[in-house]
């Protein structure tokens, strides 16, 4: 009697294993199947945005922010691969392009950026104003973006570091980490370039990315701009490439004075971006001292007094607003992510900065104020919580 019952429960037992593996196997490959799927066609984000759009809520916040102020940001325009390199950075001309053209097939209404400054004071701003802005002075501003805002009919602002506009030298820094990116060289040549410059001695065990560090410490450190612009060129060969190829397309230079004075000729508003990029957070003088810097350069550039500020770097403190007012600075933005309420700080304005990285959806959803309203929705909740 014990047998048949052992061999019953036995049976029973290795169909419910074969029931469990079976199971288990359709939803693992139905769960493979599912992600393989999902990789093909769009990730996560992309998908709910697309679900955002479809179902009106795009629209949606369009309408609830038509009154408030975008800021475009943009930085360089890729004169070869720099966009790859830096997305954030540098945006290819088809990128450009798509960007002004959906500005142009759209309801959204371009205007330069005192006059939108001035109406949203005012409250008569248009609905879906936008503000185009480009920071520093790359060259790609002019051989890329000038001919693109040109046909669109846009009025742009450009915020002009003159330091490297004056010295004509390449931006090093920023060109030294795309010869890094691009080339990827290894160790063993990161600590010669360091011995042909001259570096301080360091351990043989030296990691690549400390050694790039040690490097880019070096150059900052030595005295002059002709000793880190050959300290540089130096590295350069070291590292197997040709100096000249990236010194002479200026790749990674910014206008010259002359193409300064024909950019405001031809409908760019020259504004503030201090002098050597920098800015003091605690010394008020020296704060001052870069802002009358540039404003004199660009004056003498330009023949306008510029009064629109832009933070280099994005970084900034609120004790410097009103240094800012002091300077008879009308406003001044930064690089935080959002769109522009009338009782938004002047000396603090939010920014779209936009991405060579973004789709065209990534690119409607910051424009349409949806991402605006989700990440303000977002920090009231957690402070509520934390309050709570």
């Amino acid at each position: 009697d014990v047998w048949p019952k052992l061999r019953g429960a036995f049976k029973n037992r290795a169909r419910s294993a074969r029931i469990t593996a079976s199971a288990i196997a359709v939803t693992f490959h139905g769960a493979l199947f599912l992600r393989v799927s999902l990789r093909k066609q769009m990730t996560t984000k992309r998908l709910m945005l697309r679900l955002a759009k479809m179902l009106a809520i795009f629209a949606l916040a369009r309408r609830m922010t038509r009154k408030k102020l975008r800021i475009l940001c943009y930085h360089g325009a890729e004169l070869v691969d720099e966009a790859a390199f830096n997305p954030l950075l540098f945006i290819s001309k088809s990128t450009f392009e798509d960007r002004m053209s959906y500005l142009e097939s759209s309801s959204y209404v371009v205007l330069p950026l005192g006059e939108a400054l001035a109406l949203q004071a005012d409250a008569e701003l248009p609905d879906y104003p936008v503000v185009l802005t480009v920071d520093d002075g790359w060259y790609g501003t002019k051989s890329v973006m000038l001919p693109v805002i040109e046909r669109a009919g846009f009025p742009i602002t450009l915020y002009l570091s003159t330091y490297y506009v004056e010295r004509q030298n390449t931006v090093w820094n920023v060109a030294l980490d795309y010869l890094f990116w691009r080339h990827n060289p290894a160790t063993g040549n990161l600590k010669e370039a360091l011995a042909q410059i001259g570096a301080p001695a360091h351990p043989k065990r030296l990691e690549r990315t400390a050694a790039a560090d040690a490097l880019a410490a070096h150059i900052a450190s030595l005295a002059t701009a002709e000793e880190r612009q050959s300290a540089f060129e130096r590295v350069c060969t070291v590292l197997g490439h040709d100096p000249a190829s990236i010194t002479g397309n200026r790749q990674f230079g910014f206008v010259s004075e002359s193409e300064v004075g024909e950019l405001a000729e031809r409908g760019f508003d020259i504004q503030l971006h201090t002098h050597r990029h920098r800015l003091s957070q605690s010394d008020k003088q020296e704060f001052v001292q870069e802002v009358a810097e540039n404003r004199s350069r660009i004056r003498r550039m330009t023949g306008s007094v510029p009064v629109h500020f832009c933070y280099p770097s994005g970084q900034y403190s609120e004790n410097q607003f009103q240094w800012l007012g002091d300077e008879g600075i009308q406003s001044a933005t930064t690089t935080e992510l959002g769109i522009n309420g009338r009782r938004q700080e002047r000396f603090a304005l939010y920014r779209i900065l936009d991405s060579n990285d973004w789709d065209t959806l990534q690119f409607e959803y910051e424009m349409s104020g949806l991402g605006h309203l989700v990440r303000s929705t977002a920090g009231w909740f957690r402070s509520a919580l934390s309050n709570g």
